[in-house]
């Protein structure tokens, strides 16, 4: 009970110093600038280049702004439901929230909260560095004061949105709902005005493929928020909640669509640790080879759901990138043979391939695999199983190898495996979680590189 007393203590101590800071500081020092210009302004440019130098397309943050007031009400509402509850209730500093999240934060002896006013968040991205010190948030504090007697809520936010960082190089909820749903921001359904809410605290992150799952569970805490603070109704919310995330592209540019939604990703990776309100100008080089990429997407004549990767072995660049449905991996069945079980077991010295093997019907404690139309051709070479594609004689091998090893192998090359995988259906292929095209073309180049793997970029 003492130390219980003392930690309250200690906290409410902590909190008085703040605030006595908070207020000495506001109230003296340098008179800091408000600049108009870069409210409701940002330049941000991407230029991408090919194999060659060349310049092949641009994307610029200076695009159309969004009237506040042409905007359904649920989109604004879920950037305040998410950000800032109070956002119409204070001056630019929410000292209640404050004081909540240093008394969490406290109490978890972790920084789990933040207090960020959606004015904080503007007058940071537009005015001053990312640099975390008292200082610079002194700074904040006074703009951010200043911007609210010079402009209204409305205004406020509708600068916010339309400065505001969604990754892939939108910047604006203008940009925002035509990069990921191929509208403007007044056609956005409720969903898909909580998901580019929930975007903003980490678009890096969210806004990637593999982690669609995090960004629902997001989402729907948008919504929740949203129906808690009573801007949508119960059914309003348990309708969007039932919605599925289907990102689109409008640009139909094979460049743009394909190869170039992995390079973002890959530049999001890169500049993870960045602010995206940091630099001016990004100049990024790739391998795009346009007689390559050009191709892979000629030869979808009928509209076929399939997808194909292009990589030089040399450069371990990735040339040509095509993919109609790249959420969905694949079932990768014999292509999986040469990775877990033929080039580990000769890599291994358990054969060689023109090690004879006997091609019969075998059982493995229970376990019998078919060949395809149940046909076996008796005693034949390692070689000669791998052209045939021989089940039985596959999982011979990896009987020896053990899926354990197997499994080792496959890790090696980039490839994920599940501990329910490690079998010996792993030699037909059986891997539950399926691969992308990308990482399955990506494990191949280790017999071409020696048998080492470089990840392809």
């Amino acid at each position: 009970m003492k130390l219980k007393k003392r930690f309250l203590l200690t906290i409410l101590l902590f909190l008085l110093i703040f605030s006595l800071c908070l207020a000495f500081f506001l109230f003296t020092g340098g008179d800091e600038v408000l600049d108009i210009k870069k409210l409701s302004k940002y330049n941000s440019t991407i230029e991408f280049y090919d194999k060659n130098g060349s310049l092949l397309t641009f994307s610029s943050a200076e695009k159309s702004k969004t009237e506040i007031n042409k905007l359904p009400t649920y989109v604004k509402n879920a950037f305040v439901a998410l950000e800032d509850a109070r956002f119409y209730k204070h001056n630019g500093i929410d000292y209640r929230a404050i004081l909540r999240a240093s008394f969490n934060n406290l109490k978890s002896f972790k920084l789990k909260e933040g207090a960020s006013t959606i004015s904080q968040q503007l007058i940071k991205n537009t005015h001053l560095s990312s640099e975390k010190t008292l200082k610079r948030k002194i700074k904040e504090y006074k703009l951010t004061k200043k911007l609210e007697k010079r402009y209204s809520k409305d205004e406020i936010l509708s600068m916010y949105l339309n400065t505001i960082y969604f990754g892939k190089n939108a910047y604006g909820i203008d940009e925002a709902a035509l990069k990921y749903f191929s509208k403007s921001p007044e056609k956005l359904t409720i969903a898909e005005s909580a998901v580019l809410a929930s975007l903003i605290k980490a678009p890096s992150k969210y806004s990637k493929e593999k982690n669609r799952e995090i960004l629902l569970k997001r989402r729907n805490l948008t919504l929740k928020k949203m129906y808690e603070q009573k801007y949508i109704s119960k059914s309003e919310y348990e309708k969007s909640v039932a919605e599925d995330i289907t990102f689109t592209n409008s640009n139909e540019n094979f460049y743009e669509k394909f190869y170039f939604n992995e390079a973002y990703e890959e530049l999001d990776d890169i500049l993870e640790d960045f602010s995206p309100y940091g630099e001016k100008k990004y100049k990024v080089f790739t391998y795009f080879n346009p007689e390559i990429q050009q191709v892979l997407y000629s030869e979808n004549k009928n509209n076929y759901n399939y997808s194909a990767v292009f990589i030089n072995n040399k450069t371990h660049g990735i040339e040509g990138y095509y993919a109609v449905n790249k959420d969905e991996n694949l079932d990768v069945g014999s292509t999986l043979k040469p990775l877990c079980v033929y080039g580990p077991c000769i890599n291994e010295n358990i054969v060689s391939e023109c090690s004879p093997v006997l091609d019969e019907k075998t059982s493995f404690n229970g376990y019998t695999p078919k060949n395809y139309h149940d046909s076996y051709l008796g005693k034949i070479t390692v070689r000669k199983s791998l052209e045939v594609s021989s089940n039985v004689v596959s999982c011979k091998l990896l009987n020896y190898l053990t899926p354990s090893k197997a499994a080792e192998y496959l890790k090696k090359q980039g490839l994920t495996i599940e501990k329910e995988d490690e079998n010996l259906s792993l030699a037909l292929g059986c891997k539950g979680s399926g691969e992308s095209i990308k990482d399955l073309t990506s494990a191949y180049t280790v017999f071409t590189n020696n048998g080492n793997f470089y990840k392809p970029k």
